[in-house]
């Protein structure tokens, strides 16, 4: 019997644990609890063995449904486990359909006949019975007709009137689709299927190439973000939005739940930002520099299959990255030698971002890979004297480092001057990051000596350029 009112129900299984002897099945949409007494059919039904062991069986499937454990086939006797170990080679091949993603929104298709609608609408009806033996005949139809009946399942799911109905045709239908994708994966990454039936496929192929190693990335990838692989064969505002999403489930789980990312959470993020039409927000970006920043890029890198590609990917990234992050962003450039994308960042950031500091790091990123040719761009920020904020208070050696500051040292550079001999005393130089901006600035009553390190600049300028070292469009200072 139904009420009216949501239930709490609860299902005893002997044996398992008290956290498994009560789950629940819940419909998320209607926010309705089911409830099954299972004891009750235990009682109407103990007089046959066979429908003793249909008792545990349905008792099995509500554990399974709220704990997501794998194969129910395991739990039923051994003739019904060899008849549903059948059902997909009987029932699903690659080519009945083309199911973009597990999620349960997502209707494969099929090119099976359909079934006449009165026979569909009779299968749901039986969901919802009285009697329990005809309850579980119906969902085991269902299972076994397999793709045919997820339209009708999916309605019936979440427009039923009978919150059982809802129940088991949710559940059947989730069943069905997470059993045609595991059946294409295991084709899929044997090499069988070109990949038409995963939605997304094709787009990465273009990006990273076709390879084993590939096509298990892109595995994990649909498993974990589905809904957001399956965009890319759609269209950038439903993958603009899709991403949003995955960005504040990745960091939600590494800092609610301390969960290490994985080599599909960077790359589904690399995958989705490659598209230009698609712009990096603050929170996407914010996310791929925390990637990049952990083991799994490192492993990515030294991959010897996926180098090439993944640091494609990851150039593109640094390329579009916005000028309001770019002082993190370079300097993972700089340190992985990203060079061209890294200059064109900078050049970027040095002439966009609005933050001194990012700014700077624009300028730094200029002096670490451009050469004598790039001083020019660089000229007219000699007149910046802008200061981070809190840049006093924060820089270590206590200098007051202002844009032109970085911009004489960055020129200087450029010129393969050293910066101590050039007046700054506390400079620090490296060759991955060419100068640290923090060390080439001034205490706020050495007005002098910055002046002196400009004039000494500009000579230096003048030499190079009578000796036809700098490019002629090098103004006169």
């Amino acid at each position: 019997m139904i009420h009216s009112q949501p239930l709490r129900a609860t299902f005893f299984a002997r044996g398992k644990s008290e956290s498994q002897r009560r789950c629940f099945l819940t419909n998320p949409k209607d926010d309705l609890t089911v409830t099954l007494h299972v004891n009750r059919f235990r009682r109407h039904h103990t007089a046959a063995k066979a429908s003793t062991l249909r008792l545990v069986l349905w008792a099995t499937i509500g554990i399974f449904l709220n704990c997501g454990i794998g194969d129910l086939a395991c739990h039923a006797s051994p003739q019904q486990s060899a008849d549903d170990a059948q059902q997909p080679a009987d029932d699903v091949s690659p080519e009945d359909g083309d199911a973009s993603t597990t999620q349960p929104n997502t209707l494969p298709t099929v090119d099976l006949p359909p079934l006449p609608e009165e026979q569909q609408a009779d299968l749901i009806a039986r969901l919802g019975a009285s009697r329990f033996q005809v309850r579980e005949e119906a969902v085991l139809e269902l299972q076994e007709l397999g793709l045919r009946m997820l339209p009708a399942l999916k309605q019936a799911s979440l427009e039923h009137e009978d919150p059982e109905v809802r129940a088991r045709a949710s559940f059947v239908y989730r069943q069905i689709v997470q059993d045609d994708f595991d059946f294409r994966v295991e084709a899929f990454l044997a090499g069988q299927d070109t990949g038409d039936s995963f939605a997304g496929w094709f787009y990465v192929a273009s990006l990273m190439g076709d390879s084993p190693e590939v096509r298990e990335i892109f595995i994990a990838a649909a498993r974990e973000h589905g809904k957001l692989v399956e965009t890319f064969d759609g269209h950038p505002r439903d993958r603009l939005l899709e991403l949003e999403n995955v960005a504040h489930r990745i960091m939600r789980m590494q800092i609610e739940q301390m969960r290490l990312p994985q080599e599909a959470d960077l790359m589904v993020v690399l995958w989705a930002i490659a598209d230009p039409a698609i712009p990096i927000s603050p929170q996407v970006q914010r996310l791929a520099i925390s990637l990049m920043q952990k083991s799994v890029a490192n492993e990515l890198r030294k991959n010897a299959q996926l180098e090439n590609r993944f640091l494609a990917l990851v150039g593109n990234w640094i390329r579009r990255s916005r000028v309001d992050f770019a002082h993190d962003t370079l300097w993972l450039a700089m340190q992985w030698n990203m060079d061209i994308d890294g200059m064109t960042l900078g050049l970027r950031a040095a002439y966009e971002a609005r933050d001194p500091m990012n700014v700077q790091a624009g300028l730094q990123a200029i002096a670490r890979f451009g050469s004598r040719d790039d001083i020019p761009p660089l000229l007219p920020f000699l007149e910046d004297h802008r200061v981070p904020d809190g840049d006093a208070q924060e820089n270590p050696l206590m200098l007051e480092v202002r844009v032109s500051d970085v911009a004489m040292a960055a020129i200087a550079t450029l010129l393969k001057a050293d910066l101590k001999e050039l007046g700054f005393p506390a400079a620090v130089t490296h060759g991955k990051i060419a100068f640290d901006p923090r060390s080439v600035g001034f205490g706020k009553r050495q007005t002098e000596q910055r002046s002196r390190v400009r004039t000494r600049l500009d000579d230096l300028i003048q030499r190079e350029r009578r000796a036809n070292k700098l490019p002629a469009e090098v103004p006169e200072q």
